[in-house]
């Protein structure tokens, strides 16, 4: 399985915290009226649209499934090995990570897209040697761009768990193209780069990296912009924080903070975030937030009823109760899209 999932997963299973960092008012009722003052419970979220899924991955260690399911829980349906799977805009395809076997006999991930049965298979990256070190890469964490003509993924190194690139390569085929290389030669030791995601209608990608700076680990948003597949330099979005996730309409970003348990949502706009005006959507040890196509549902995975392990739940988007989806007994579940 891909470092940064094996990361995630293991701090659900440990329970361990990535170290990031009713209204009143006037009455305004006429004389003599009677004003109800006491609190009503929010109101439901609205039902997730006809054929809505999410693709999530299940299994231990490196037996890796992806599956989809409806957005209730209910029509759990296996597709292929696999993880990190990446809905397309128009919902047609999945991309994810595949697992594939490197001329030296190893098992590789590398980057590859699949039919919304898991049938029709299109591999875009192969087994790429890397420099200064023996063996071969594994790609993870793809997302299509806003129009579907290419995908971001990461690239790191097995053997020491680093993740230094972020790559974008076409989906109609064709060489991958570097947007982040993290040189290790200076301040920077140990970086791991996770979850590249690409803004729905803009230009932006947002990837969440964590590693040693000037002798301290951080974690942190950045955020680059692409233009006609060409990157601009990688400047810092929001300190102390990760597990970045926009909103289908590009209007918010959900994500972890700081030392404080759970997820949070701000929104976005003129490049920076509302961190004034920020919700927090829930208040336990969880990861890896998508939004529903509607923006009124955020699904994620933290531990569930079968601790230590691992179940994919969704929340409404502005807090609430969560469900919990899958809780399966000896499974992990995890990576929700």
């Amino acid at each position: 399985m891909k470092r940064a999932v094996q990361m995630l997963v293991l701090l659900c299973v440990l329970a361990l915290v990535v170290i990031m960092v009713g209204c009143s008012g006037g009455n305004g009722a006429p004389d003599g009226a009677t004003v109800d003052t006491a609190r009503k419970p929010p109101a439901p979220p609205p039902p997730p649209p006809p054929g809505e899924k999410i693709a999530y991955v299940a299994g231990l260690n490196a037996a890796q499934t992806i599956y989809t399911m409806a957005a209730d829980g209910s029509g759990k349906t296996a597709l292929r090995a696999g993880s990190d799977p990446a809905w397309s805009p128009d919902g047609s395809k999945i991309a994810y990570a595949a697992p594939v076997t490197a001329p030296d006999g190893s098992t590789v991930r590398c980057i590859a897209i699949m039919d919304a049965a898991g049938t029709v298979i299109t591999q875009l990256t192969s087994p790429t040697v890397l420099p200064d070190e023996p063996g071969y890469a594994t790609d993870g964490d793809p997302d299509r761009s806003p129009d579907g003509q290419y995908v971001v993924f990461t690239r790191g190194r097995p053997s020491s768990g680093v993740i230094q690139w972020i790559y974008l390569v076409p989906v109609a085929g064709g060489d991958p193209t570097e947007l982040v290389y993290v040189d290790t030669a200076g301040d920077t030791k140990d970086p791991r780069l996770y979850l590249p995601t690409w803004r729905p209608g803009g230009n932006e990608i947002v990837y969440w990296f964590y590693g040693q700076v000037n002798g301290v680990y951080v974690n942190e948003l950045r955020m680059l912009t692409v233009d006609n597949g060409v990157p601009s330099a990688s400047t810092l979005l929001l300190a102390a924080a990760g597990h970045p996730a926009w909103s289908n309409d590009g209007s918010r970003l959900a994500f972890r903070i700081g030392s404080e348990l759970g997820l949070f949502t701000a929104g976005f706009a003129n490049g920076a975030l509302d961190m004034e005006n920020k919700v927090k959507v829930t208040a336990g040890n969880h990861s890896q937030p998508t939004w529903d196509p509607t923006g009124q549902n955020i699904a994620y995975f933290g531990v569930g009823a079968q601790a230590p392990y691992c179940d994919v739940f969704t929340v409404p988007a502005g807090g609430g109760t969560a469900t919990n989806l899958t809780s399966t007994r000896r499974a992990d579940e995890h990576s929700p899209d």
